[in-house]
């Protein structure tokens, strides 16, 4: 099995999201071997469409892959999955409380841009 971190580094991280994903693998028993990271990806339709050409590169099917995401997330996902081709399972990863409001906003934002403007 394959694990695709995603995500680019931010005017204010010290690292990319992708990087402090493979760190924390790694920290926690995954080995580096079953691990692709794709760190330059700078919104969510990039991370699938950067990690489906990686994972296409090394001869990865891309047809269905499973994707962690936090739950409001999840619907936006899927949708973007399936413009770039793609069968998305969708693995829920925890929120923390303290994020939850303005993650929602943010969310319910970037569907009103998708479908309405």
């Amino acid at each position: 099995m394959i694990c695709v971190v995603s995500g680019g580094q931010g005017e204010n991280e010290q690292i990319s999201e992708a990087q402090c994903m493979y760190n924390y693998l790694t920290e926690n028993g995954i080995p580096a071997a079953q691990i692709l990271m794709e760190d330059q990806s700078t919104s969510t339709e990039e991370n699938l469409r950067f990690s489906k050409e990686l994972l296409q590169s090394k001869g990865y099917a891309t047809e269905k892959i499973a994707f962690a995401t936090d739950g409001f997330h999840e619907y936006r996902v899927s949708l973007l999955a399936k413009d770039n081709g793609i069968t998305a399972y969708a693995v829920s990863a925890k929120t923390d409380i303290r994020f939850v409001t303005s993650y929602w906003v943010r969310e319910w934002l970037a569907l009103a841009e998708r479908f309405y403007l």
